[in-house]
């Protein structure tokens, strides 16, 4: 049975995810146009909520902070597993120009980071392409 219901979940995320986005900072503006009209989410079977027990992926973009950390941390175990998370631009892993002065932290020291999507901030068509290669490889 638990094989069945595995292969359900594989075949109805592949068709319909649920996509939890946390932006700050440069990175936050290109993720905000991957969510917009020109992009349409919801036609390319995405669905961008804000609760994290319904979340099937969290994209993270931007610069972390000490109490974002924690914060992410929250809605992270909050999500059913298995959580997905896409590292979306260099900020998020390394702090990017600010990683120098300490105040921040790297999302891979928080999480598994399934994607790391790299530039600085990088298009949102990388988004996407991320997320379909998600959905090949389930």
């Amino acid at each position: 049975m638990t094989t069945a219901m595995g292969r359900v979940r594989r075949w109805a995320r592949r068709r319909s995810l649920s996509m939890l986005p946390v932006g700050t900072t440069c990175c936050a503006a290109e993720l905000d146009a991957a969510m917009g009209p020109a992009f349409d989410p919801p036609h390319k079977g995405i669905d961008i909520v804000t609760d994290p027990g319904v979340a099937d992926l969290l994209v993270v973009a931007g610069r972390i902070s000490q109490p974002l950390a924690e914060e992410l941390v929250l809605l992270y175990e909050a999500m059913p597993s298995p959580a997905t998370v896409i590292a979306f631009g260099a900020c998020a892993m390394t702090g990017g120009a600010w990683g120098e002065h300490g105040e921040t932290v790297d999302l891979s020291t928080l999480m598994a980071v399934d994607i790391h999507i790299l530039g600085c901030a990088p298009p949102p068509q990388h988004l996407y392409e991320a997320i379909e290669r998600l959905r090949h490889d389930q």
